[in-house]
């Protein structure tokens, strides 16, 4: 199975296509990952049987089937781990309105910045920086979030694996968002090489919704449920306290009467605070923190996984 060879960049015309040849690149790795579940799924059924497991289901014991064996038939869990998929659609959107609209930036310019980690670019960093970016409902960048989505979603549901399931997304990056990212190039959004992506897989980008909750609110609850997700959001407590619980009622009913967003995780702390338990860890040994799909004490935390934390924007009503 060889690597598809897709278009040249320079040679395109829209961002759609870029969006349809990193589908086409993500077809073959996710056949390629079908091979390793397929392998690894079928070493678990012939030497980690789970009888402890299988009596608690009625058609196990029926069939006098270990419950790995009953799984192919039913779910095998084939399934990718999203990372960088908000990354993915800011960067189109910015390449759509500096490269193909308004023709500020040509292709090869680009191609050539980010190989140099925009290094001799940066004026044309902080365009594609400041261009506009999902979490602030605005239509534009968001319907690129949506199309990525599922387009992504679709692409690995034609690979099946060896029992005839689809293969499917599962957005529980944890702590992938950082650690993968050292590995990852600079990106059209903005990003540096080795810099963070976006943290969980419904999250803006650290920093990049300008406008509020509710407009990351409006922007997250366009995008229909596909699969899991992590959607995490920091408020200042000071705006959790007194009339402002009001707000925050209203919010949360906001987020309910949408129905798309499976759920939000919340750090209610500020940045002052979190940048004193860094320096003086002593003094905040229970300070606990939500990441990405599990919390952690803050003390206990690397110390860019700490830096991740603080540069999320501090929401206020």
């Amino acid at each position: 199975m060889e690597r598809p060879v897709t278009k040249d960049p320079r040679e395109m015309k829209s961002c759609d296509e870029l969006l349809d040849a990193t589908c086409e690149q993500l077809d073959f790795y996710t056949k390629i990952s079908a091979v390793s579940h397929n392998i690894g799924h079928q070493t678990i059924m012939e030497t980690n049987a789970d009888p402890l497991n299988s009596l608690m289901l009625d058609d196990t014991l029926e069939n006098g089937t270990d419950l790995y064996e009953y799984n192919k038939e039913f779910d095998s869990e084939p399934q990718l781990i999203t990372l960088g998929f908000v990354n993915i659609a800011d960067s189109l959107a910015a390449i759509q309105k500096l490269v193909f609209d308004e023709k500020k930036y040509t292709m090869d310019e680009l191609l050539t910045a980010l190989k140099s980690n925009w290094d001799g670019y940066e004026e044309m960093r902080q365009d594609f920086l400041n261009a506009p970016k999902y979490g602030n409902d605005d239509d534009a960048v968001d319907e690129w979030a949506v199309k990525v989505k599922q387009s992504l979603f679709e692409t690995v549901q034609k690979t099946k694996d060896a029992w005839g399931n689809p293969f499917t997304i599962d957005g529980s990056s944890a702590i992938a968002y950082q650690a993968l990212a050292l590995g990852i190039g600079a990106t059209p959004d903005g990003r540096m090489m080795s810099d963070i992506m976006a943290d969980g897989s419904c999250s803006p980008a650290a920093g990049a919704d300008k406008k509020g909750p509710t407009a990351v609110l409006n922007s997250v609850g366009k995008i229909p449920f596909l699969h899991t997700g992590l959607f995490n959001q920091r408020f200042m407590p000071a705006f959790l306290e007194g009339e402002n619980k009001k707000l925050f009622t209203e919010y949360l009913r906001e987020w309910y009467e949408k129905g798309t967003i499976p759920h939000i995780q919340f750090n209610i702390v500020n940045s002052e605070t979190l940048r004193d338990a860094q320096e003086k860890p002593d003094k905040y040994p229970d300070l606990q923190v939500r990441i990405a799909g599990y919390s952690a004490y803050f003390v206990d935390l690397p110390f860019e996984t700490q830096n991740s934390i603080i540069c999320r924007t501090e929401h206020s009503f």
